[in-house]
């Protein structure tokens, strides 16, 4: 399950104050950041496992469902893009 937790106006700017964890995850993964307008987590071959155009009405999934491995967490803000490592056990 993956959880967005909402931030200060002060954290809105900064793409650096998007943190993940924990890291490695077995069931669950918090976002905590702000603006967050897009989600897609990718598996090691580079297809799309899930993705939400608007995580702050859906801000829980589960990932239950994924194996074991390495995903790449793409986390788009108005700010930027910034791309996570997300380690499933």
């Amino acid at each position: 399950m993956i959880t967005i937790e909402e931030c200060t106006f002060a954290d809105e700017y900064s793409l650096t104050n998007i943190s993940i964890y924990p890291n490695p995850a077995k069931n669950i993964v918090y976002i905590k950041g702000c603006d967050i307008q897009k989600l897609v987590m990718l598996d090691h071959s580079g297809k799309v496992v899930y993705e939400n155009f608007n995580p702050l009405q859906n801000n829980k999934i589960g990932i239950y469902h994924l194996k074991a491995g390495i995903y790449l967490l793409k986390i788009e803000t108005s700010n930027g893009l910034k791309i996570e490592k997300v380690v499933i056990e």
